[in-house]
């Protein structure tokens, strides 16, 4: 013996009720939104400005440090403290059995990972 489940709402009601649970009313890339996994995020962006290809190349040398070394290149007890330390401190020296890498034309040293851009 089935069951029958009767749905009372129209399919086009009940898919309008779902964009509008659904709708965002901010764009994640705009000036002043925060979004991400803060070890990875850039510090133009932990200043709210919009992410860009330069944000994904920074993040891209997080993972790259941290495949690496083992260790994110970052640390901090707390957000604020890992905020800070993203912002204020120039990234730590590759360990000598990583940084052999750079000599052979490799990876490369972790200021070139982690270059500032121009602002």
């Amino acid at each position: 013996m089935g069951v029958a489940v009767s749905n009372c709402l129209p399919k086009r009601q009940l898919a309008r009720d779902v964009a509008e649970a659904t709708r965002s009313l901010a764009s994640l890339s705009e000036e002043g939104v925060i979004a991400g996994t803060l070890p990875y995020m850039a510090p133009e962006v932990l200043r709210g400005q919009p992410a860009d290809a330069g944000s994904d190349l920074w993040a891209l040398g997080v993972v790259l440090h941290e495949m690496a070394t083992g260790e994110l290149p970052f640390r901090g007890q707390s957000g604020f403290e890992l905020s800070s330390a993203i912002l204020r401190d120039p990234p730590p020296p590759l360990p000598a059995h990583v940084g052999a890498a750079s000599d052979s034309g490799g990876i490369g040293s972790a200021s070139a990972i982690f270059a500032t851009r121009e602002e």
